[in-house]
């Protein structure tokens, strides 16, 4: 019983390894269809893989615009044509350039917006995959504008230039560099840069930048163009520091860039001045009252005639002003004297011209003048000398006597700026 048992046993665990190898047998005979297809791909050119079976692929996917199947036997040549050209109007249509202007308004197209203009157009060509000369002909003929038509219909085509009509778009481009690059072009240039200004809304930067440009275009090499530049920003810059920064940097044989970089730093100075007034205010300016001085002719005279009058009129200034206190016997200051007070101004003595006593208690009253041979009065009281002194003086007055104005006192007050002068000043930041 026990090896009939064990029999049994044994010839199961056989017909289960049987099943296994035929299980495996099969597995590897579809192991080898796989590789042997794989290798018939492989060596099979693209051009013929591309087609072959394509649904399987895409056979489990839905629905899709983006997903086309390969030609089917029903699918004509002239669908296949309006699918293709839809592909190439959708992809004209995604270029987006500008049509071609002037950087100024009031001026012709320049070499430099040209060239400009071209480059941003052939890029977006190429971008949107238009590589036929036909259609990009046709895109330049729309973008161009209407100026630059207008120059290219006043262009005609030479024998060096591609053929107009196996190859339009290379055409125009050679008949509008041929224009843009003559000659006359150069030295209309050259005239725009020798005659440039700023503009009064022009900031130095901007009128630097401009400067530059217009030098590219003048053809002058590059061991000249920098010193033409700096000739330019040296005549017709506003700003003086600009003009004496421009000469600085043709002395030691600077370059553009370095202008540009001088001049930003300049802009940025002025730009933290204007903020630093915006923010804080002006000074205000106190005028004081005008002033007016005595001639120093006139100073010496009177000081020459107080002089004579003794000591007692010493340190007194000019048109101080005297009280009398009279007395009716003596001279000088013993029969009456004056001393200052707020009072009127009293008349000299028309004999002595003494300021301290009346002419009729005056000394000289029979006294010869030497001056006019008169009696009762002296030499430096006479009339007519004392004519002759005022017009000395008046002459004197109304050619060194002016009024002088005193220098304004300024004075900063941190003043509290209101929100809406801050505002100001962060856009001008």
């Amino acid at each position: 019983m026990k090896k009939a048992s064990k029999w049994e046993a044994v010839m199961k665990e056989l017909s289960e390894s049987k099943v296994l190898n035929v299980q495996l047998k099969e597995e590897l005979n579809k192991a080898r269809e796989t590789i042997a297809s794989l290798q018939v791909s492989l060596n099979t050119p693209r051009s013929e893989t591309s087609e072959v079976r394509s649904e399987e692929f895409i056979g489990g996917l839905g629905p899709s615009s983006t997903h086309r199947h390969g030609p089917q036997a029903g699918e004509s040549n002239a669908e296949m044509t309006r699918f293709m050209s839809s592909v190439n109007q959708i992809s004209v249509s995604s270029i987006s350039v500008p049509e071609c202007k002037p950087s100024c308004e009031l001026e012709e197209i320049g070499r430099h917006d040209f060239e400009v203009w071209k480059d941003l157009l052939t890029d977006s060509m190429k971008l949107a995959g238009v590589s036929d000369e036909a259609t990009q002909f046709i895109v330049f003929k729309v973008k161009a504008g209407q100026k630059l038509l207008d120059v290219f219909k006043n262009t005609k085509s030479v024998e060096n230039a591609p053929n107009e009509l196996n190859f339009p778009f290379s055409n125009a481009m050679y008949r509008l560099n041929t224009y843009f690059s003559s000659g006359a072009d150069v030295m209309l240039q050259r005239r725009k840069l020798a005659l440039i200004s700023q503009k009064t809304d022009e900031s130095d930067v901007a009128f630097l930048m401009r400067v530059g440009a217009i030098a590219r275009m003048c053809e002058f090499g590059d061991d000249k163009e920098f010193e033409e530049i700096a000739r330019a920003v040296a005549e017709h810059a506003k700003n003086r520091d600009v003009r004496t920064t421009a000469l600085k940097l043709l002395s030691r044989n600077g370059t553009f860039t370095d202008l540009v970089d001088k001049v930003r730093q300049l802009e940025t100075i002025r730009l933290n001045e204007d903020f630093f007034n915006l923010k804080h205010g002006k000074p205000d300016s106190v005028m004081v009252a005008r002033v007016a001085t005595t001639p120093v002719g006139q100073l010496a005279d009177q000081r020459g005639r107080s002089g004579k009058f003794g000591a007692s009129s010493r340190g007194r200034y000019a048109g101080q002003r005297y009280r009398y206190e009279g007395s009716s016997s003596g001279r000088g200051r013993g029969s009456g004297s004056w001393r200052g007070t707020t009072g009127a101004i009293p008349e000299r003595c028309f004999r002595c011209h003494s300021l301290y006593h009346k002419s009729f208690n005056c000394s000289a009253v029979d006294k010869i003048c030497l001056n006019c041979g008169g009696k009762g009065h002296l030499q430096r009281a006479c009339r007519s000398l004392m004519r002759g002194d005022s017009s000395r003086l008046e002459n004197e007055r109304s050619s060194d006597m002016r009024a002088s104005d005193v220098a304004a006192i300024s004075k900063v007050e941190h003043n509290q700026v209101d929100k809406a002068a801050e505002d100001k000043v962060s856009e001008v930041v």
